[in-house]
């Protein structure tokens, strides 16, 4: 049984409905954590903020020292040069451990099969970054394997961290929020978002804590034996908002392993 499978002990399953048009919120309503609370300083060395004219506007995951895990809807519409800036806890930050990359276009390759209308293969990789790694400040998520591609993640808790509003009032938080948020059966998004949910998504309920306005593109993330294991990444919300209770869309990255593998850097996907 591979790491990912003990962690969750649960069967593997396969979610495939037909897509619909859905109305959601991604970076033109930009997806914060909604009663969340400040991360620890060193917890979440995985995570790295983007920027664009040295304006904050979404997240994304380190894979490895060359390249970090966004959503496509974050930077699908970027023209010029994105900062990717890692070892942030504070937006304002201008700390020494902070390490800042510029990514240009030729670096930011978006899944060929992205489809803005259904937010179907939000997936995007940026690449040659040169970060270097330093201990509990700028270190890598571990991918899952091929192996953990079937697996049902229905009840699986999982941490999402992030700078978004912590309401719906698009104001983004400084600090680094934090939450820990209940992976679902896709299901229960379909009376949210349509039949477009389909297995390379996944659901997360917010009864207890959301994902809100400037969130997308950062992880979800479980801890198995002291190692970050990357499920996910936040892809769109509601239209009605953050603070009202509802299922919140997920890129599920154990469907993309070959795009990963194919086009980031220095990376290595294990079979089981």
């Amino acid at each position: 049984m591979n790491i990912l499978s003990a962690a969750v002990c649960i069967l593997a399953t396969a979610v495939a409905v037909t897509s619909t048009p859905v109305e959601v919120v991604t970076r033109s309503g930009r997806l914060g954590i909604h009663r969340g609370k400040d991360a620890t300083k060193g917890n979440h060395p995985y995570q790295v903020a983007l920027f664009a004219d040295n304006q904050f506007f979404c997240s994304g995951a380190i894979i490895s020292m060359n390249s970090i895990l966004t959503t496509a809807n974050c930077v699908d519409w970027a023209r010029g040069d994105i900062e990717v800036r890692a070892g942030v806890y504070k937006l304002d930050d201008t700390d020494k451990d902070i390490q800042t990359m510029t990514a240009t276009p030729a670096d930011r390759i978006i899944h060929p099969n992205f489809d803005l209308e259904y937010l179907d293969n939000d997936i995007a990789i940026i690449n040659n970054l040169n970060l270097q790694r330093v201990e509990n400040v700028v270190e890598w998520a571990k991918l899952p394997t091929y192996a953990d591609a079937g697996i049902n993640l229905t009840t699986v808790v999982a941490t999402v961290t992030g700078w978004g509003s912590v309401n719906d009032d698009d104001k983004l938080s400084n600090v680094m929020q934090v939450a820990e948020i209940t992976l679902a059966d896709t299901s229960a998004c379909v009376p949210e978002y349509g039949t477009g949910i389909i297995g390379t998504k996944l659901c997360a309920t917010t009864e207890l804590a959301s994902t809100c306005t400037g969130d997308a593109g950062g992880p979800a993330i479980i801890t198995v034996r002291r190692e970050y294991r990357l499920l996910a990444l936040v892809s769109h919300g509601s239209q009605g908002g953050c603070t009202q209770g509802k299922p919140v869309v997920f890129t599920r990255v154990s469907a993309f392993l070959e795009f990963i593998q194919d086009n980031a850097q220095a990376v290595s996907i294990s079979d089981n």
